[in-house]
């Protein structure tokens, strides 16, 4: 589950038939399907090595796009000590909120956050973000390297198979967005 996770992401930030793939065929992953696995490992590996080809130092920003996720998930697992969500099931959840952070700056539709959120649930991933609270997401993700001269930035989603990095977003944005995921 935690390594389909990421595998999600790699459609999201790149490839819609991926995605679509993973929706057609979670459960045969789930299930140890070899074709499946291999379709969908592989698929993922080139879509790192061609970005990390692209930008193998991380200095010409094409390489944050891997972190799709990965802002408000790592603050999720860090919040947490490490000891309550899986390095995947953080990252399903920051995706979570990236996607409606995206929908609330009008560059993703509601049909395509709801795709993302279905395929989450389905592969088994949290839904919500349980005992860790936002005071403490947000004091985590302060210290993100993704923050750039104090200002935030996340990977964010135009459509599935397409992000942009966005710098600077609105604090209410994301308290929204982080709340909408919090019990």
């Amino acid at each position: 589950r935690n390594g389909l996770a990421e595998a999600i992401k790699y459609g999201i930030i790149d490839d819609a038939a991926l995605f679509k793939f993973i929706e057609q065929n979670h459960e045969k992953f789930l299930k140890g399907n070899p074709q499946v696995m291999t379709t969908i490992v592989k698929r993922c590996s080139q879509i790192k090595a061609r970005v990390v080809a692209l930008d193998e130092r991380e200095t010409k920003g094409i390489r944050t796009i891997l972190n799709f996720g990965h802002t408000v998930g790592h603050a999720v697992e860090a919040a947490a000590k490490y000891n309550q969500y899986h390095h995947g099931e953080a990252i399903g959840l920051g995706m979570r909120v990236a996607s409606r952070i995206s929908v609330e700056l009008g560059l993703l539709s509601r049909a395509d956050e709801a795709r993302i959120n279905a395929l989450i649930s389905a592969v088994g991933l949290p839904e919500k973000i349980k005992s860790v609270g936002l005071t403490k997401i947000l004091n985590t993700m302060r210290h993100d390297k993704k923050f750039v001269g104090g200002k935030n930035r996340f990977v964010l989603c135009s459509s599935i198979g397409k992000v942009v990095v966005w710098q600077g977003i609105p604090m209410p944005v994301i308290i929204d967005a982080i709340n909408d995921y919090l019990i």
